[in-house]
C-alpha cells in the first residue's frame, strides 16, 4: 500500500519566513503524518525568486524566497503543484527560478513549464509496484499558458478530459489536482462541483481541489474520492479567522485494483507569536465536524448548493458591479457607491448586452481575444 498526502496552499512571504525556526513550524503529531507517508504534495502558491520581475496583471503579486525550501524538506514534502493563479506573478523569469530551485532540492513538480506541452504533461511515478499519474490544472487567470510560452497548465474541459483518458490507459491510478473555485465561498459552486464530478466520471481515481482558502467538503462517488476544496495549508495572514487558517491534509491510501481510500486530517495554522501548524484541539474538532456535517448536507442537494451560491453572489455583488463600470479612480468608485455617479448596469439594454457577449461562446471568444492583446 502507498500512502500519499495532498494539502492546499503553501505560501510564506519573506516577512513570515523571518519568524520561522526550521521544523518547529509543525507540531510533532503532524510531523509523523508527513514522515510516515510515501509522497507529500502541497500547492506552491508563489514563485521562488531572488529578484523581482513582476508580471503585468490585475490583482496581488506574491513571491517567496529559497528559505521556504528548507521548510518543505523538513516536513518531508517532496512534491509540489504549480498550476495556480500566482506562479507567474514574477513573469517567466520567476517560474524559471522556481523550477531551478525545486530541481536543485530534489522536489518534484507538475502543472507548469516552458510551454503548454510541458506545463500540461502528467507526472508519472512508480512506487510500491504502483504506477501513478498526476495531472494538475488551474482555472484561467494571468498565470496560464495556452501556447508556446511559459505558464501554468490551464483548465480546459475538452483537453483535460483527453489527458485523463489517455493517462488512464498508461497507469494504475490517475490523480487530478485542480486549483479553482470561488475564493472564500464556503461551498463549491454548482459549476465547479459538476466539473470535479465529471472528471471523476472520465477516469480520475481521485479529484482534489484547492484555491478557495476555505475547506469546501468532500464526497465519495462511485468509490472515487472528491475533495471540493482543501482549505489552506500554510498561508499566514494578518487578522485571519478560523476559516482561513483551517484546512485538511488529504491522505490517500492506494492499492492496485482497489479504490483509493480518503482520510481527511484537519489542521489549523496558529500565527500569533510564532507560526505553527497544529492538530485541532477538542473545541476546534467539534467546530470542524459540525462544519463538515453541514457541508455534506448542502453538497448532496442540488437545491441547497444553488441557494448557497446565490447567497454568496449577493455578498460579492457590489464588488463585481464596480468591476463592470468605466471608472478607473477609487474616488469615482466612492461616488458611484453613494449614488453620485451612474451605475451603467441600471441601463437594461446595456445589461442585456453584457450578459449576451459574456454568456455566448462565440462572443466570449472575441472578447477574450481583444482583451488579451
Amino acid at each position: 500500500m502507498l500512502k500519499l498526502n495532498i494539502a492546499g496552499d503553501f505560501f510564506l512571504a519573506p516577512t513570515f519566513l523571518d519568524q520561522i525556526k526550521g521544523s518547529e513550524i509543525v507540531d510533532s503529531d503532524l510531523q509523523k503524518v508527513f514522515t510516515q507517508a510515501d509522497i507529500n504534495i502541497v500547492n506552491l502558491e508563489a514563485p521562488i525568486v531572488d529578484k523581482f520581475t513582476p508580471s503585468e496583471k490585475y490583482g496581488p503579486s506574491l513571491h517567496t524566497d529559497a528559505r521556504c525550501l528548507e521548510i518543505l524538506k523538513n516536513l518531508n514534502i517532496n512534491f509540489v503543484t504549480l498550476a495556480n493563479n500566482h506562479i507567474l506573478d514574477h513573469s517567466a523569469e520567476g517560474l524559471k527560478s522556481t523550477i531551478k530551485y525545486l530541481t536543485q532540492n530534489n522536489i518534484d513538480f507538475v502543472g507548469a513549464g516552458k510551454d503548454l506541452s510541458e506545463a500540461s504533461g502528467p507526472f508519472i511515478m512508480n512506487k510500491e509496484n504502483l504506477k501513478i499519474g498526476i495531472l494538475n490544472f488551474a482555472e484561467n487567470e494571468f498565470s496560464n499558458t495556452d501556447g508556446n510560452y511559459p505558464g501554468a497548465s490551464p483548465l480546459n474541459i475538452i483537453d483535460n478530459t483527453i489527458q485523463i483518458q489517455c493517462l488512464k490507459s498508461e497507469v494504475d491510478k490517475v490523480i487530478v489536482i485542480i486549483h479553482g473555485g470561488a475564493e472564500l465561498h464556503k461551498y463549491p459552486s454548482p459549476r465547479f462541483k459538476k466539473l470535479l464530478e465529471f472528471f471523476a466520471n472520465q477516469g480520475a481515481d481521485a479529484v482534489i481541489a484547492h484555491h478557495t482558502h476555505v475547506y469546501n467538503g468532500s464526497q465519495v462517488i462511485n468509490n472515487i474520492p472528491i475533495v471540493y476544496g482543501t482549505g489552506n495549508f500554510i498561508f499566514p495572514k494578518k487578522n485571519a479567522d478560523i476559516s482561513w487558517n483551517l484546512g485538511v491534509i488529504c491522505q490517500l491510501e492506494i492499492e492496485k485494483n482497489q479504490p483509493i481510500r480518503l482520510k481527511e486530517i484537519p489542521v489549523i495554522l496558529v500565527a500569533s507569536n510564532a507560526i505553527k501548524l497544529k492538530s485541532l484541539n477538542e473545541t476546534e474538532i467539534k467546530h470542524f465536524l459540525e462544519m463538515r456535517k453541514k457541508l455534506a448536507k448542502v453538497i448532496a442537494s442540488e437545491k441547497l448548493i444553488k441557494e448557497e451560491y446565490q447567497e454568496f453572489v449577493g455578498k460579492v455583488e457590489k464588488q463585481y458591479i464596480h468591476y463592470l463600470q468605466p471608472y478607473t479612480s477609487k474616488y469615482l468608485h466612492k461616488l458611484l457607491s453613494i449614488g453620485l455617479l451612474p451605475n451603467f448596469l441600471n441601463n437594461k439594454v446595456k445589461k442585456k448586452l453584457y450578459l449576451n457577449i459574456i454568456r455566448c461562446e462565440a462572443h466570449r471568444d472575441i472578447l477574450l481575444n481583444l482583451l488579451s492583446r
